[in-house]
């Protein structure tokens, strides 16, 4: 990485005060005035001077950068910046600070001192998925007289990386089916109690009550019969599969964001299960299939989504062949940034129940704003 560096420039107000000096020592010159040479000549010298202290105030300073692990391409977060003086800095004195992250922090007047670091809190806002790049800070100054403007430029030492996932969507449609499944879950069938299991609480016998259910032992303890309450019945656990794939047969034309998009529905998707607390198998072909059990697994997921480039198929076999390990599921998702009629009628037939979301039929305005990863194929 780059080592900070500084452009030193004149200011008007040194190019006025060095024109100045330059007429003063030429009519000194030329009137054979001494008190005006010596007032030209003495011109120079601050001008000089103020180069040597202008080139040398920020030669030490440097900025470290508190970021936090994840983040969301297109929203805000916290950002906590540490400004160093370095040892020798000049006394106090007021600077202007950029960072590329925030347009709130350009230019922003700040005062440094030789004794403490300079803190600063601000959100930023980055709107590609993947790494964050360190970017550049600025630094701006005109110490000692105005007669030069310091900037200083250098790399952030970032606290660590900071991860930006897509921003998670679901297109309406979607949101009202994932709704409907979710009323569909508490009507399902119950599981029946286990007569082993634990009883939840003791009551009084009632008229059709079955005599196996008396609980004796409480019974003689109060005098009356007690009948046992086993827990209610759960309803069954759901199983969903997410199988996401990009097949790009000959001649297909490819829409920019819809890759962006496809990452972005299944970002939703996810996030989704995971508060729901409903076991995902999940595969993004050609990686290979993840049952996702806990939210560590989800995360670990959504990273990955961050970093993935596209992988196009140029053959069903694969996607077939994937479809495989889903036969288990309650009702498995496929996304992709095909037009289905490409795919869709293949896949019904190996599934249970199947929502197959073509990203390329989405409306052009729903699409997101965001720019792709960079290198993304």
């Amino acid at each position: 990485m780059d080592k900070p560096h500084t452009d030193l420039r004149l200011t008007p107000t040194g190019i006025t005060a060095g024109l100045t000096a330059l007429t003063a020592t030429l009519g000194g010159l030329i009137t054979f005035s001494g008190p005006v040479f010596s007032a030209g000549l003495a011109g120079f010298v601050i001008i000089g001077l103020s180069r040597l202290l202008a080139s040398r105030h920020l030669s030490r300073v440097n900025v470290s950068r508190t970021l936090p692990a994840r983040a969301r391409a297109g929203e805000s977060f916290a950002v906590m910046t540490r400004v160093h003086p370095g040892n020798g800095f000049p006394g106090e004195m007021d600077i202007s600070f950029s960072d590329p992250l925030s347009p709130l922090i350009k230019d922003r007047r700040i005062t440094l001192t030789n004794r403490h670091e300079t803190s600063l809190r601000y959100t930023g806002k980055s709107m590609a998925r993947g790494p964050l790049h360190p970017g550049k800070w600025t630094i701006h100054s005109t110490w000692p007289l105005g007669f030069y403007s310091v900037k200083r430029f250098g790399y952030f030492h970032d606290s660590h990386s900071l991860i930006l996932l897509p921003k998670p969507y679901l297109p309406g449609k979607l949101r009202r089916h994932l709704h409907a499944l979710a009323r569909e879950s508490g009507n399902r069938s119950m599981e029946p109690s286990d007569p082993a299991s634990e009883f939840r609480l003791l009551r009084e016998f009632r008229a059709g009550d079955p005599v196996k259910s008396i609980h004796w032992p409480g019974s003689l303890r109060t005098n009356r019969l007690q009948v046992s309450e086993l827990e209610p019945p759960r309803p069954k656990p759901r199983s969903f599969g997410l199988l996401i794939h990009s097949y790009s047969p000959p001649g297909q034309l490819l829409t920019p964001g819809t890759f962006e998009m496809l990452l972005r529905i299944a970002t939703g998707l996810l996030l989704r299960f995971r508060s729901e607390e409903i076991p995902v198998l999940f595969r993004i072909i050609p990686q290979q299939v993840v049952r996702l059990k806990n939210k560590a697994l989800f995360d670990a997921q959504l990273d990955s989504l961050a970093l993935i480039r596209r992988t196009p198929l140029h053959s069903m076999s694969p996607l077939l062949h994937a479809a495989e390990d889903f036969q288990q599921c309650d009702e498995v998702f496929v996304l992709s940034d095909c037009p289905k009629s490409e795919w869709e009628a293949p896949l019904q037939s190996l599934f249970k129940r199947c929502t197959c979301i073509d990203v390329s039929s989405l409306k052009r305005k729903s699409f997101p704003e965001i720019p792709g990863r960079r290198g993304i194929s």
